[in-house]
């Protein structure tokens, strides 16, 4: 059986079976490399998991976003509440994602009641730090990237919207 295989088939140097291995060497590598830029994670998915987690006031969720310096830190739980009030406010937006090396900035613009009590948006610079390849929120700059009475008034503003429901 081999041998009428043999007559009945070209004559090949096996330079077409090395051509039809590279050309399948370098399409799994394109669809490697694509899965995996599909599958990385990014500063942009950890902030939009946050929101998901404050607007369905997970807790548990939110603090899987934390780097550990920020889980680590006395004031924590503190921060975590007013940030997780104004994550969970309808209408918030990630406007800008900046990413320099292991650090990352996402803008997310919040809107709230302004001190004339009409509607305003503050943007609010969310800084992510990477670590074991995972995008982690850094809670204590972020917090200080806006001063104590934002994050004050868009808590008791939640706190108000959800007690009058």
């Amino acid at each position: 059986m081999r041998d009428v295989l043999r007559r009945k088939l070209p004559k090949t140097r096996g330079w077409y079976t090395g051509i039809i291995l590279g050309i399948l060497a370098l399409i799994a590598l394109i669809v490697w490399l694509i899965w995996r830029s599909m599958m990385a994670e990014s500063p942009q998915r950890t902030v939009e998991a946050a929101i998901d987690a404050s607007r369905t006031s997970d807790l548990v969720a939110l603090r899987q976003c934390l780097s550990a310096e920020s889980l680590a830190h006395p004031g924590t739980e503190g921060w975590l509440k007013q940030f997780a009030a104004a994550l969970a406010r309808q209408g918030v937006e990630i406007t800008e994602v900046d990413i320099l090396r292991e650090a990352a900035t996402v803008v997310v613009s919040v809107p709230h009641r302004g001190a004339t009590g009409g509607q305003e948006r503050t943007e609010v610079a969310v800084k992510l730090v990477r670590q074991r390849d995972i995008w982690l929120i850094d809670l204590e700059p972020t917090m200080a990237s806006q001063n104590l009475q934002f994050w004050q008034a868009v808590a008791l503003e939640q706190a108000q919207e959800t007690g009058t429901r």
